[in-house]
């Protein structure tokens, strides 16, 4: 099978099992994803809590991510409401180096 279905595959199923156990809700998150340099590979980041993950690919370390998240929030219903009332706004910003 070849890795795009089965991301493709193992998405709709995590998918599926998320919307069955919160009767359709979605927390949307902002993430970062960045090369690994050093152990090859992209790492994905929650900015709003301290969860990470990694994978070879942007999509594996963002389904990783993903199942992490869902882990993380499970049983933590304060935290959910939390982060759905009060979202994270991201930006960039430009920093000055030395020539």
């Amino acid at each position: 099978m070849r890795l795009e279905s089965r991301v493709t595959e193992l998405m709709h199923e995590l998918t599926s099992r998320r919307y069955s156990r919160y009767m359709h809700r979605t927390l949307h998150l902002a993430v970062t994803v960045t090369p690994d340099h050093e152990a090859g590979g992209y790492v994905a980041r929650a900015v709003d809590v301290e969860v990470a993950s990694q994978g070879e690919t942007e999509e594996e370390a963002l389904y990783a991510l993903t199942e992490a998240l869902e882990l993380y929030f499970e049983d933590d219903e304060d935290a959910v409401r939390q982060l759905a009332e009060t979202p994270t706004r991201v930006t960039e910003i430009d920093v000055r180096l030395p020539a």
